[in-house]
């Protein structure tokens, strides 16, 4: 009876490791090929300096105050209190604001979190209401039909946003100021060229695609860069005529502010840049 009480206990054990194994084996499997993209660090510098000056702030009123309580504790008297009283409501009309900015700018700027794998997506951040609404999203490269992604300016700050256009026609508007636009637009674009030759379209059909340039009132045409797949062209002619398929990547690029197309319908042939309001718009037409 000992001896089976042991070989018992030994097998429980023995099968609660191997329970445990398993499961780190298989967590392991599920999330070794995510990757993860961190906030952007330039990000930090805006709320750190919006607290340094709230702490200035507060601090002013501080000494004073320090000293009407020693007054009260040790009954002399305080000749200041004009002054810690208009102070005090200085500090509450700057400060209650400076406070609301640096909190707003931790959910905006910080907040953020983007992981991917070969195949999904997946993002969690904030948008830019007055109270900033939670977003968490999940996408699959193979269901992106357009992206747009956007630098713009607000006063004297910008905004980066991704739009994301589904082929189902859905479309999500996404906060990206956490991270650098720069690493988003090469990791959107990587990822739907090799969606599109890992699952390449049957039957695709040749055509032509004409893209029209901007030509602004003084530095004259844009400098595009044009992407189809891997391919790259730098152009600041009117127009770019270019030979694609169907599922084919375009991309079309000036400075931080790029669209990324799936190539689906091959009526649509023309794709004209306006960057009139320095929007860098794409308008879409067909032949």
């Amino acid at each position: 009876q000992a001896n089976f009480t042991f070989h018992t206990i030994l097998l429980i054990i023995t099968m609660n490791n191997y329970s445990k194994n398993e499961k780190a084996t298989n967590a392991k499997q599920e999330g070794g090929n995510r990757n993860i993209i961190k906030c952007h660090w330039t990000n930090y510098l805006q709320p750190i300096i919006l607290s340094f000056m709230a702490l200035y702030l507060f601090s002013l009123i501080a000494f004073d105050l320090f000293d009407y309580i020693r007054a009260l504790i040790y009954d002399y008297d305080y000749p200041r209190v004009g002054k810690l009283m208009f102070m005090s409501l200085l500090v509450s009309l700057i400060g209650i604001p400076l406070i609301y900015f640096i909190i707003r700018s931790i959910f905006v700027d910080l907040k953020g979190k983007l992981e991917y794998t070969d195949t999904t997506l997946h993002y969690e951040g904030y948008n830019f209401d007055f109270f900033p609404r939670k977003t968490i999203v999940d996408l699959s490269f193979s269901e992106i039909a357009y992206i747009h992604i956007n630098r713009e300016n607000v006063g004297k700050t910008h905004r980066n946003t991704m739009i994301v256009r589904k082929t189902d026609r859905t479309k999500t508007e996404l906060n990206i100021c956490y991270f650098y636009i720069e690493d988003i637009a090469r990791l959107m674009y990587q990822h739907l060229v090799t969606q599109a030759k890992t699952l390449p379209q049957q039957d695709a059909k040749k055509f032509q695609i004409t893209i029209h340039n901007h030509k602004g009132a003084i530095f004259g045409y844009l400098n595009l860069s044009i992407y189809v797949n891997e391919e790259m062209t730098n152009t600041r002619e009117s127009t770019y005529t270019v030979e694609v398929k169907t599922g084919d990547i375009l991309a079309i690029k000036n400075r931080s502010n790029t669209h990324i197309v799936r190539l689906n319908d091959p009526s649509i042939t023309h794709y004209r840049v306006d960057d009139s309001m320095n929007t860098f718009k794409l308008l879409i037409a067909k032949e």
